[in-house]
């Protein structure tokens, strides 16, 4: 299976951007390439819902290193928290990504995590039409959440199974403001070159 996650900038690379145009490109860059795989949009019914519900409880199921406890649903998505994290962190599932979304201050803050899929109806069951423009041979899923949980859960449980053991999750921005960023790692990490650091959690604590 290809892979699509994006850790959308859990580390520093030197690269000074503010969240709003981070969040502008990598929409943009999402879009377009939706243009060019699937013309139309993706219409939800009671099954598709259906199987994001079970994506979703399986994803529940196999978190065992960190239990996700569900907080909020509506007919497009489901979001959760994880037991041992700070509220700010919420896991925010839809038919079409999984967001791990970090905020502070009842602001959008950065996202450790964000895998995308465009599920898409084929002879013999389901694909990501992502998936089929990187490798036109891209694997064909039966059922419809079985593909979401390979291209959006399984994403998010192999990166809370590599975590050290222990770590901290720490904000960091500049002081004028614009960029800022969140980081998962051990308890000796460092804010970005330039910023100062806001404010830090232990994983697996008390939040």
């Amino acid at each position: 299976m290809i892979t699509k996650t994006l850790v959308a900038f859990s580390h520093f690379d030197g690269t000074i951007m503010s969240n709003q145009l981070r969040h502008r490109r990598r929409h943009t860059h999402r879009s377009n390439a939706l243009k060019r795989v699937a013309p139309t949009r993706f219409t939800h019914t009671r099954a598709t819902r259906r199987s994001l519900a079970l994506a979703v409880q399986r994803l529940i199921d196999a978190s065992t290193r960190f239990k996700l406890v569900p907080i909020r649903r509506s007919r497009w998505s489901h979001t959760l928290a994880l037991q041992g994290w700070p509220d700010a962190v919420r896991v925010q599932v839809s038919i079409d990504s999984l967001a791990l979304v970090v905020t502070h201050d009842g602001q959008w803050w950065d996202a450790l995590l964000w895998p995308d899929c465009q599920p898409q109806k084929c002879r013999g069951g389901w694909r990501c039409a992502l998936c089929t423009q990187m490798a036109p041979c891209s694997h064909v899923f039966r059922q419809l959440s079985d593909l979401l949980f390979e291209d959006l859960a399984q994403p998010l449980l192999t990166y809370l199974n590599r975590l050290p053991e222990q770590a901290q999750l720490r904000l960091s921005a500049f002081q004028d403001g614009g960029a800022t960023w969140a980081k998962v790692d051990a308890d000796d990490g460092t804010a970005p070159g330039g910023a100062c650091a806001v404010v830090s959690w232990p994983i697996g604590g008390t939040a």
